[in-house]
Parts: structure tokens; C-alpha cells; sequence
């Protein structure tokens, strides 16, 4: 089971990718990323997400098609 500290570095690097590239990332690419890192699965990412869009340091469309959600646009807000 992941610690506090676990959550937190993972949701500080979603941060730092938005950061790195330009404040824009597609899901894919971005999900790819931490699954091929850290193990986690889409569920767990969706609610990393969601805590960063509650938190205000992110957006994206929550409604979107389900075949082109590779392509669904993560950005970085000014406060990330």
C-alpha cells in the first residue's frame, strides 16, 4: 500500500512534466510515463489527476470521447 510520501512524489512529478513540457501534456503520454515508472494503474492515475484538478494546479476536460482519451489534453495552471 502506498504511503503519504509515495502519493505526493508521484503527484509533485505529474507537476513536474506538465513544468518540463511547457505546461501541456496528453494523457497518454503522460500516464505512460508514470505506469512505466512507478507501476500505477489507470484508476490511480485518474485520481491523481482528480486531486490535482481539485487542488487547482491542473485542468483538463472531464468530458472527452473514451477512444481518444490518449489524446486528451493535460494543463498545467499558474499556481502549479
Amino acid at each position: 500500500m502506498p504511503t503519504t510520501k509515495d502519493r505526493i512524489q508521484k503527484l509533485e512529478e505529474i507537476l513536474t512534466i506538465l513544468k518540463e513540457n511547457g505546461g501541456k501534456v496528453k494523457f497518454g503520454k503522460l500516464f505512460g510515463t508514470l505506469a512505466l515508472k512507478y507501476g500505477v494503474t489507470e484508476k490511480t492515475f485518474w485520481d491523481y489527476l482528480e486531486a490535482l484538478r481539485l487542488a487547482g494546479k491542473i485542468e483538463y476536460s472531464t468530458i472527452y470521447t473514451t477512444s481518444k482519451k490518449d489524446e486528451l489534453e493535460i494543463k498545467l495552471l499558474g499556481g502549479g
